[in-house]
């Protein structure tokens, strides 16, 4: 980690005390928000190659403020981000949160959802194509989704949040029947790279990094 560059988004583990005190992770974490115009180190864009790639906070307001109709800091600045985005120039666009919108795991199942209600449509319609997140030790892939159904338009979901912990990998918990959004759901232990080979093509690759006998979430062993 002292060598290899890393853009990281807050987690729920960065919140302690009044629900939004992430000093310790403010200070640790820097972030590219003034290059990106942001008000706010906890959300971001940077370009890396062909992609822009926006980071957000998942435990951030989304509520359109009673007072004056006005956007949260937010979703205001994401919609200025989008719109500054060169398709010619990183055509692909990829967005990083840690609350995962579409997961069919009890785990943490749609805590994220006030966020998605009010952010999908506006990504949607911006042309994102990949969303990564973790937050459920397991590996998710979905199909391209808007609004809980297959759209050949929406973005990819991919939850890969499996890198490993002593909780273990939820794995006896996926709710079932599997929904039809999710294409492959699995609770092992794993890692995943994304390459883009040029405009229109691009790799993802998951690999499970040990196959985990018990996978229940409350066991601290396996």
């Amino acid at each position: 980690m002292s060598k290899i560059p890393t853009l990281t988004v807050p987690g729920n583990h960065d919140i302690t005390q009044n629900g939004m005190d992430v000093l310790a992770y403010l200070t640790r974490y820097p972030s590219p928000h003034q290059s990106s115009h942001s008000p706010s180190q906890l959300f971001w864009s940077y370009e890396v190659g062909q992609a822009h790639i926006i980071g957000l906070n998942s435990y951030a307001n989304t509520d359109i403020s009673a007072f004056d109709a006005a956007d949260s800091p937010q979703m205001e600045w994401l919609r200025q981000d989008l719109a500054r985005i060169n398709r010619d120039y990183t055509p692909w666009v990829i967005a990083v949160f840690h609350a995962p919108w579409y997961n069919s795991n009890h785990g943490h199942f749609k805590e994220a959802e006030r966020m998605r209600i009010a952010l999908e449509q506006t990504m949607y319609d911006a042309g994102v194509d990949l969303v990564l997140n973790g937050h459920v030790h397991s590996y998710e892939r979905s199909h391209p989704v808007l609004d809980n159904q297959i759209d050949a338009c929406g973005p990819v979901h991919i939850v890969i949040g499996d890198g490993g912990n002593y909780e273990g990998p939820y794995g006896n918990s996926w709710i079932t029947p599997q929904p039809g959004f999710s294409a492959f759901r699995e609770g092992s232990f794993g890692a995943g790279s994304f390459v883009i080979h040029n405009s229109t093509h691009a790799t993802w690759e998951w690999r499970r990094t040990t196959c985990v006998a018990n996978t229940t979430s409350d066991n601290t062993y396996f």
